[in-house]
């Protein structure tokens, strides 16, 4: 078997991952937060992750508790801005903005 270009980023934090868990512990399934990279078929570049707002939804996650999660769409939002910048022009009707989970 082959396997296409793929990382997978995991990354999270304590302080604000933890509160979520008391609040509901299933979120524990979730966390800590990951970013999957790859490159489809036609050679463009992916991220797919799970937005802080889709995960407050499955969970029931108040507001406040949900906002340190959001981390993970503000730094995907500025490497999918530096890769659009820094590398090859994006193919017509091709996107390398981070896919939400439904579209991807």
């Amino acid at each position: 078997m082959v396997l296409r270009a793929t990382k997978l980023l995991v990354f999270g934090n304590p302080v604000g991952g933890t509160p979520a868990m008391v609040a509901s512990p299933l979120v524990a399934l979730d966390l800590p937060l990951k970013v999957l990279v790859w490159m489809d078929d036609d050679g463009a570049v992916w991220m797919s992750y799970l937005e802080a707002a889709w995960l407050a939804a499955r969970h029931g996650l108040a507001a406040e508790l949900a906002a340190p999660l959001s981390a993970v769409d503000g730094l995907t939002t500025q490497v999918a801005n530096r890769m659009n910048r820094d590398r090859r022009p994006v193919p017509p009707g091709r996107s390398r903005r981070p896919a939400t989970p439904a579209a991807r």
